[in-house]
């Protein structure tokens, strides 16, 4: 049918849904997403295809042919044939995200597809050799594992069981690797080609490359790059600014304020005081304790303890009014979160409350917007 037709699109999104939600479940990578890229500015996701396999328990007859083509007979006259496992395959979309210390950009990027991208992680050596057996990487059992150290087994004295208990260990070691994605011309064509090359980072050893063209079915990368908000400064870098961010220089002033009110109370009950020298109060044994009486001579004038009075209601305001700036810049007003303002007090109508909200979704509309568009590319990665 046409791009317009209704039931088409009806089934289209039905399908959708159900990959989305049942086959593929992306609610929980959805949620972490969202909460980090809000709390710290920005993060990566690179999309990718998991293919798992099952074995069935059933098999299948495959006839063997030479190097020519032709069907192979055997001394008996029957077809030569080879039984082969049968597999049940289970294709699926999967999601990782990456934190900001884990990928790079170059000085002056602003385009997650033209500029070069750099992803560093772990992975260990078993899955590794996994992908090796599949194709997908290179030099793992001949380079990378002669640099792999793992501390040899005590009590073996084979050779032969010494190998095998180093092999076992080294499964289980992980690996950091860099994933380049860039141009680079191949062929020797003239023409620079989008490709994704792994490398060890710790032996700069070569681990494999591959066309994106062969890998994703626009030839484009399969990554996307979130941001919360820009910085007013560089609003079109590569690098995003997030709530915490934005909100940590008053946080550091209401600890302030909080470390002030622990010491005034510290110094209300430890008191600092002066003693006579003279007198009989020998300090070095002196031992406060509940229900304790230590005996002095004319304690009123050989013991003094100034009197330390601490305005707390002033540092409780200063933080109030912290706050107060704080529900300015993120627009987290206790409206917001379902309740009456104890800051600034009720507004007395609800005409008042809700000329509240909606300032605060004013404040989120720009960054919600963003968030959504992001979200909405990830789907499509």
């Amino acid at each position: 049918g046409e791009t317009t037709d209704t039931p088409k699109v009806e089934r289209i999104e039905k399908f959708m849904y159900w990959w989305n939600m049942v086959w593929a479940p992306l609610r929980t990578y959805i949620d972490g997403w969202s909460k980090y890229t809000c709390g710290f500015g920005d993060s990566l996701t690179e999309g990718s295809w998991a293919v798992e396999e099952y074995d069935s328990g059933k098999t299948q007859q495959i006839p063997v042919s030479d190097e020519m083509g032709q069907p192979l007979i055997n001394q008996d006259g029957t077809p030569a044939v080879q039984e082969e496992r049968l597999m049940n395959r289970v294709e699926k979309t999967r999601c990782k995200m990456y934190p900001r210390e884990n990928f790079l950009f170059l000085e002056g990027s602003s385009d997650i597809q033209q500029d070069p991208v750099l992803i560093e992680e772990e992975i260990l050596f078993k899955d590794l050799e996994a992908m090796e057996k599949k194709g997908q990487a290179i030099n793992i059992t001949e380079k990378l594992a002669k640099h792999i150290i793992v501390p040899e087994p005590s009590g073996v004295v084979d050779e032969i069981q010494k190998a095998k208990f180093k092999r076992i260990r080294m499964r289980n070691v992980p690996v950091k690797i860099v994933r380049w994605y860039g141009h680079y011309d191949i062929d020797g064509g003239g023409i620079d080609e989008s490709v994704r090359v792994i490398i060890s980072k710790d032996f700069r050893i070569y681990l494999g490359g591959v066309r994106l063209r062969e890998i994703t079915y626009s030839g484009k990368r399969p990554l996307e790059y979130s941001k919360y908000s820009d910085h007013a400064d560089n609003p079109f870098a590569m690098n995003g600014q997030g709530i915490l961010e934005i909100v940590r220089e008053l946080a550091e002033e209401v600890d302030a304020c909080f470390n002030q009110m622990t010491d005034g109370n510290t110094m209300s009950v430890m008191r600092a005081g002066f003693f006579d020298p003279s007198g009989d109060l020998d300090v070095e044994a002196l031992e406060l304790a509940p229900n304790k009486m230590i005996p002095v001579t004319n304690p009123s004038q050989n013991v003094y303890f100034p009197p330390f009075e601490i305005n707390t209601d002033r540092l409780i305001n200063a933080i109030r009014l912290v706050l107060e700036f704080i529900e300015r810049l993120t627009a987290a007003s206790s409206y917001v979160m379902g309740r009456e303002s104890e800051i600034v007090g009720g507004s007395g109508t609800a005409t008042g409350t809700n000329a509240i909200v909606l300032s605060a979704d004013i404040r989120f509309q720009q960054p919600a917007e963003r968030m959504k568009h992001s979200a909405a590319n990830i789907l499509t990665v």
